[in-house]
């Protein structure tokens, strides 16, 4: 379970994804009772299985947790992370500047990673129902916002960076 547990962190694997979406997809969560596929045979197995699976989400959930709460928590923990990405590119130690497409970057990540991994914790009845409800609703916001006022804050990012070069 550790192992998946930390694994679970590298969203970009696409076959660790495709692991652990297997993995999920193998039980209903109802009201937060695990009940396992009609396939499933090993009672020790499946229990294994799916307390991997809700860890998964849980370790998912708190790495990205800043984007699921209070707008400016939000922007303080994403500028800070620019921020300490912008001084590895200028010490060489990154290819990537992320000034380059990271207004982009967030908005796949909010629709792509953040969104549905709030709507899948809120659907599993596992989660805490007001805690997902609330989670929820500020990863929407915040992608929201981020649509919005996202170009224009990575822009005096970008310029707060020159200003201190």
């Amino acid at each position: 379970i550790m192992v998946h547990t930390v694994m679970a962190t590298d969203i970009f694997d696409k076959d660790l994804k495709a692991s652990r979406d297997d993995r999920w997809n193998k039980y209903r969560f109802d009201d937060g009772v695990v009940l396992p596929s009609s396939d499933a045979s090993d009672d020790a197995e499946n229990l294994r299985c799916a307390a991997t699976s809700i860890m998964e989400h849980m370790i998912q959930a708190s790495d990205v947790a800043h984007t699921m709460e209070h707008w400016t928590i939000f922007e303080k923990w994403n500028h800070q992370l620019f921020l300490e990405l912008r001084q590895m590119h200028r010490c060489g130690r990154s290819d990537q500047d992320p000034a380059d497409g990271w207004y982009q970057g967030e908005m796949w990540f909010f629709d792509s990673y953040v969104v549905p991994l709030a709507r899948k914790m809120k659907a599993s009845g596992i989660f805490d129902e007001a805690w997902c409800n609330e989670s929820l609703q500020y990863a929407q916001t915040n992608r929201d916002t981020w649509e919005a006022k996202g170009r224009d804050i990575v822009r005096s990012w970008i310029q707060e960076g020159h200003d201190d070069a």
